[in-house]
């Protein structure tokens, strides 16, 4: 991923947690138009965030393998 691109999403999540709103994976993905898959990938890499995290979301991804 671009870091411009990186850089912006990293921003926006910086300033909703600032505002007292703690955005996830659904709202990241509404925001930026890009799968919630994607956005959950992006929030372990990106923003160091584990997979106990998004739990439900990572067993319905485990359940469909």
């Amino acid at each position: 991923m671009p870091s411009k691109v990186t850089f912006e999403r990293f921003l926006w999540f910086h300033h909703q947690v600032r505002k007292g709103r703690y955005a996830n994976a659904v709202t990241l993905a509404e925001r930026f138009e890009i799968a919630v898959k994607t956005a959950i990938q992006i929030c372990k890499k990106y923003l160091q965030l584990g997979e106990h995290t998004y739990p439900h979301a990572i067993s319905i991804s485990s359940k469909r393998r």
